[in-house]
């Protein structure tokens, strides 16, 4: 589409509703917000802890997409892939889960044409990595500091079991 081409009514409603999404969002969560606290624990955040958190949360969201991107594989564009995974994490995280599936899904299937079955699936293989992630993640840091956490033995177990 060229930059004189106009949107089609549609895709301009689509993407008001959108904006309105996301404000209400960011008002439902303003709302929720202490700020009064929050400033008070201002003093508490360590720069550099700040920073590595900031990084590691978008390097994650960065190869969240990149995973949903190699296993949805319609000729989606990364940087839309991307955008699908944002939305989808923001409202996961302000809404519900449930609900940020469903956007994830519905994303997908109208803004591009991507199966709801496709992106389902793409959907439960990245979570089934996730979970085997966890899984073998707990499974060598248990073993690096196993006789320090004797206490949680059954626990670790119990867990690494029920995982497994």
């Amino acid at each position: 589409m060229s930059a004189d081409q106009e949107k089609p009514v549609s895709g301009r409603v689509w993407n008001l509703l959108k904006i309105l999404l996301a404000l209400v969002l960011a008002g439902f969560v303003l709302s929720k917000t202490d700020f009064e606290e929050l400033i008070s624990l201002r003093g508490d955040i360590q720069p550099l802890w700040l920073a590595g958190v900031f990084l590691l949360y978008y390097l994650l969201t960065l190869l969240k997409a990149l995973q949903y991107f190699f296993l949805v594989d319609r000729g989606v564009d990364y940087s839309k892939v991307l955008h699908v995974g944002v939305i989808q994490k923001a409202v996961s995280k302000f809404i519900a889960a449930g609900a940020g599936i469903a956007s994830y899904l519905a994303l997908f299937k109208v803004d591009h044409d991507v199966k709801i079955s496709r992106s389902a699936l793409a959907f439960i293989l990245t979570k089934v990595g996730d979970f085997i992630s966890i899984w073998f993640l707990l499974f060598v840091s248990s073993l690096m500091i196993w006789d320090q956490i004797a206490v949680y033995h059954l626990a670790v177990e119990l867990v690494l079991g029920s995982i497994g």
